[in-house]
C-alpha cells in the first residue's frame, strides 16, 4: 500500500472520528441544556464515545493500513504497550468525564492518570510505527563542551574545517 492511500485511510478515519466527539459534545449539551444529568445516560455515551474512538485509532487505523503486516516481536510489543497505555489513559479521562457531576476533586485523578500516560505512550506508538525520537539539542552542546575540552578539562577553541579555511581566504582577500 502506497503513501496516498495510507494517508487517505487515516484522513478518513480523522472525519469520523472528529464527528464522533462533536457528537458526543453536542451530546453533552444537550444534556447540560435539558437537565437530563441521570448519570447511566451521561456515563455510557463517554464510555461508548471513547471505546468506539480508541478502537477507531488504535486498531482500525493500523489495521487498514496494513501497518500489523511483517511485524516484528518487537513492533508487538510495542503495540501491546501502546494500547494498553492508550487505554488506561482514556478510562482515566472516563474517570474525569463521570465524576464532573459529582462533589469532591476525585476526578482530577483521572485527568492526572490522562497525563502520566502521554508521553510513555506517545514513545510506544513511534517505537510501533519506526519513528525515531528527536535528538535532543542539550545532548548535541554537551558533546559539543566535551570534545572542546582538552586532557585537563580547559576549554579548547574548536575550529571546524570549512571555517577555518574560510578564515584564510578572508585574510587572503584582505591583504
Amino acid at each position: 500500500m502506497d503513501q496516498t492511500q495510507k494517508k487517505k485511510i487515516h484522513r478518513n478515519i480523522i472525519l469520523v472520528s472528529v464527528a464522533l466527539v462533536a457528537a458526543v459534545i453536542g451530546f453533552m449539551v444537550w444534556c447540560a441544556t435539558t437537565g437530563r444529568t441521570e448519570s447511566y445516560l451521561y456515563n455510557t455515551a463517554v464510555i461508548l464515545f471513547l471505546v468506539i474512538y480508541c478502537f477507531l485509532m488504535d486498531y482500525l487505523d493500523p489495521k487498514l493500513c496494513r501497518e500489523f503486516e511483517g511485524i516484528t516481536e518487537q513492533q508487538k510489543s510495542d503495540y501491546r504497550r501502546f494500547v494498553l497505555l492508550d487505554a488506561v489513559g482514556y478510562a482515566g479521562l472516563a474517570f474525569f468525564l463521570a465524576s464532573v457531576n459529582m462533589e469532591g476533586n476525585m476526578g482530577l485523578l483521572g485527568i492526572v492518570i490522562f497525563a502520566v500516560t502521554m508521553k510513555p505512550k506517545r514513545e510506544a506508538r513511534n517505537a510501533f510505527y519506526g519513528i525515531l525520537p528527536p535528538k535532543e539539542e542539550a545532548d548535541e552542546s554537551d558533546d559539543a563542551e566535551a570534545a572542546a575540552e582538552d586532557g585537563d578539562g580547559n576549554a579548547q577553541a574548536v575550529i571546524p574545517e570549512d571555517a577555518a579555511g574560510s578564515a584564510e581566504e578572508m585574510s587572503e582577500e584582505q591583504e
